[in-house]
């Protein structure tokens, strides 16, 4: 029996995922098409079509995913954007409900079943913010915990920093909305997300960023470009805090909130617990529910990533069970 199995089986998927999001258009050898861009005249403010054939470029795949399969991992990445950045787009350019309904009942669909298990199986920031953690503890740096305070701090950022891209979509979208104002709000969320620097350093995509103060216009885009080192230092911190920027990245926020009800489920014994506190401490989210729960089966918390460090650790045989729908698929 391979140690600790759900964390190998899981660090397969992780890889797999890792190289189909960044790399896949050289794994599947995409051919070159002609892209669809939206744009906006700048004298007249109107929102104009064009195609850009350049044949050096592969043709992403037109679907979004609930985790960060971003759009800046340069000329070989799979997906053409996030979750977050179909929300913003899809907002922006006020597209007709016909054309973004498949893409609302496929991310509502995964969402529902399988919740923040996409942050925790699939989501390739999130496996490099672990490996950053596996190199602190390779290397001997101190480790260190965000208090409970804070934590609950940076839930709600990201939960402001959601508000923030609906808000800065809907006043793109509005007709009255000057160019200035229009053009360093396009896509608010790529432009603070860690993801946009670390999936273009990895992928060979040319990262550019704005500090002047010239214009209104320049000074937007300047504080957003602050903004995007300050989450990516927090995105680094994951030397020493695991999965730092996971606990603030609005699209786990927003998977969260399908944790308690999606298909997947996490179970405890309450007889067979010793209180031995391996689950607390082992957990990348800092969790306590499945330590604290003294009254009901179900631990699944809102912020469980599902990487079921907590059940391929637990020294207590059974006390610990991961099912899918009513079939039990891993266990202590």
């Amino acid at each position: 029996m391979i140690e600790r199995k759900i964390t190998f089986i899981r660090r397969t998927v992780q890889i797999f995922a890792v190289l189909l999001v960044f790399y896949g258009s050289w794994i599947f050898l995409y051919k070159p098409a002609a892209i669809k861009w939206f744009a906006v005249d700048i004298k007249t403010g109107q929102v104009i079509n064009q195609n850009y054939d350049n044949p050096t470029y592969t043709q992403p795949v037109q679907t979004y995913l609930p985790f960060r399969s971003c759009r800046f991992a340069g000329n070989t990445g799979t997906f053409s954007g996030c979750m977050m950045f179909f929300i913003s787009d899809a907002l922006t350019w006020l597209h007709p409900l016909k054309k973004i309904l498949p893409h609302i009942l496929l991310l509502t669909g995964l969402s529902l079943l399988f919740a923040r298990f996409w942050c925790g199986w699939f989501c390739p920031i999130g496996f490099l913010s672990e490996m950053l953690y596996e190199i602190r503890k390779a290397t001997g740096v101190f480790r260190a915990r965000f208090s409970e305070p804070f934590r609950k701090f940076l839930k709600y950022t990201g939960v402001a920093l959601f508000v923030f891209l609906i808000v800065s979509s809907l006043i793109i979208a509005l007709p009255g909305t000057p160019w200035l104002i229009k053009k360093p709000l396009y896509i608010a969320t790529c432009q603070m997300c860690p993801s946009r620097i670390v999936s273009a350093l990895i992928t060979g995509f040319p990262v550019t960023l704005n500090f002047t103060f010239k214009s209104a216009s320049t000074i937007i885009l300047t504080t957003l470009n602050v903004l995007i080192i300050i989450f990516t230092l927090l995105y680094v911190f994951g030397l020493i805090f695991k999965r730092s920027w996971c606990k603030i990245c609005p699209g786990g926020v927003i998977l969260s909130f399908f944790n308690k009800i999606s298909f997947i489920k996490k179970e405890k014994n309450l007889l067979k617990c010793t209180k031995c506190g391996v689950c607390a401490d082992c957990c990348p989210m800092e969790c306590l529910d499945v330590y604290e729960e003294k009254k009901n089966k179900n631990v699944m918390h809102s912020q469980c990533i599902h990487c079921y460090r907590c059940v391929d650790l637990c020294p207590e045989k059974d006390c610990l069970k991961v099912k899918v729908g009513n079939t039990e698929v891993f266990k202590s």
